[in-house]
């Protein structure tokens, strides 16, 4: 009795190598943006949201925005921050003399 090798089975229209490469890199580009998405949820920029946050109320209320403590954000049901210690300084007092 011979020996004889086993038939192997041909392979299907797999695609292009140009379509694999594209669809790889198109479903790597797609895990970068979920994990920069996730990462951004995780630990969101808060240094910037109170320096943006102070100010906005300098230039609209011309008084300084002193925030302290640790903030707290959620994101559902509505995006909401939480900041624990949040003071106004005085105003300048007024220069003009009144009659």
């Amino acid at each position: 009795m011979m020996y004889r090798k086993p038939e192997r089975p041909e392979r299907g229209g797999g695609g292009s190598r140009f379509g694999k490469i594209l669809l790889c890199s198109l479903l790597g580009f797609v895990v970068l943006i979920c994990g920069a998405g996730a990462l951004l949820l995780l630990s969101p920029p808060t240094g910037i949201i109170r320096d943006r946050l102070a100010a906005e109320v300098k230039q609209r209320t011309g008084r300084d925005l002193m925030i302290g403590g640790k903030p707290s954000l959620t994101f559902y049901p509505a995006l909401a921050s939480n900041w624990r210690t949040c003071r106004y300084r005085r105003r300048p007092p007024c220069r003009v003399r009144r009659c």
